[in-house]
């Protein structure tokens, strides 16, 4: 218990300093009295809906709303399709040399260099958002019993 100022009874017998009364101070820490520093720090149901929230929380509860309101059916197929897209994006090979039978020259190997770096970085994305996706898409291993 504390007063509007944040002092318990301990810190206020403690205040008086010299005139402190020694019997005083050990039956409130004989009842339980504690310090104002050594009161838990509890937020108020305000306080904690103000504080900001961490990219950790703000993904677990973007997750959780995202299952909740996916049906089974919907999260099957989700599952299916991710499935095969990162099946297919991880076999997925860059273009060959026997496509495009095109004399030396520096512009176009500048030009099939980049070529080359956009489809493996699309191919790359591709895998790594299908993967995200099945993962949170997976049911919890409490939400379906086997039976």
């Amino acid at each position: 218990m504390q007063n509007k100022d944040g002092f318990t009874p301990l810190d206020m017998v403690r205040a008086k300093g010299n005139h402190m009364n020694f019997d005083t101070e050990k039956i409130i820490r004989r009842s339980g009295g504690k310090s104002k520093d050594a009161l838990s720090k509890v937020k108020t149901s305000s306080q904690y809906l103000r504080s900001p929230i961490t990219f950790r929380e703000y993904c677990s509860i973007t997750t959780v709303r995202y299952r909740s309101a996916i049906s089974d059916g919907t999260r099957n197929a989700l599952l299916v399709i991710s499935t095969l897209v990162m099946s297919t994006t991880y076999e997925a090979k860059s273009p060959s040399d026997s496509e495009s039978r095109v004399k030396p020259d520096s512009r176009v190997q500048t030009y099939r260099a980049i070529l080359l770096m956009l489809h493996s970085g699309f191919n790359t994305l591709a895998f790594w958002l299908s993967l995200t996706l099945t993962l949170v898409l997976l049911p919890l291993g409490r939400e379906y019993p086997v039976g």
